[in-house]
């Protein structure tokens, strides 16, 4: 995915022609920040998100509403030593099994 993300970044750019004008090590560098840029703002959305399910009580452990999403999961919180409930939202259940 990653290989596939930056040829089409490459793809991207090279149409453009004041792309194409600069030297290639300003060109590396354009691109190498505008790479980074896209991972930071992905980053930071995934991140907002996150927040935002969590502290809207949008997110639950074996039905216990979470309150922290970077709170760490324990073998406290196993069902029959084997399974964790995650709900999202209303109808979105998900059973994890740990092996």
């Amino acid at each position: 995915k990653v290989a596939s993300y930056i040829n089409n970044k490459i793809a991207e750019y090279s149409k453009v022609d004041s792309f194409k004008r600069q030297s290639l090590d300003t060109q590396n560098v354009l691109m190498q920040l505008n790479i980074a840029d896209d991972y930071f703002k992905a980053k930071n959305q995934i991140t907002r998100l996150e927040e935002e399910m969590v502290q809207g009580g949008g997110v639950s452990i074996n039905k216990e509403k979470i309150t922290d999403a970077y709170a760490p999961v324990s073998t406290d919180m196993l069902l029959n030593d084997r399974y964790i409930l995650v709900q999202r939202g209303k109808k979105n259940y998900y059973l994890l099994t740990v092996k």
